[in-house]
């Protein structure tokens, strides 16, 4: 999704939920896009930064007969490990 669209998406979903808390990751576009949006008034906006590592549900291969949950784990070394559930 290209910058303009997720800005828009973002606008659509808080107002379609009536959003009080909008959380967004302080990190690449979405610094920018906390700025954007803050200076226009969408004052529900939260910066967040992850203090744990990045959870994220993966779709399977057709072999897998089921979900798997991926959990992403950085190294000391900087080298980043997967680990299937």
């Amino acid at each position: 999704m290209e910058y303009p669209e997720l800005k828009r998406a973002v606008r659509e979903q808080a107002n379609r939920f009536k959003a009080t808390t909008i959380l967004i990751e302080d990190k690449s576009s979405g610094a920018q896009l906390i700025q954007e949006l803050r200076f226009e008034g969408l004052h529900a906006v939260t910066r967040y930064e992850p203090k744990l590592e990045k959870i994220m549900a993966c779709t399977p291969s057709p072999a897998q007969s089921r979900m798997a949950l991926c959990t992403f784990r950085t190294k000391p070394n900087g080298l980043r490990s997967m680990c299937m559930r």
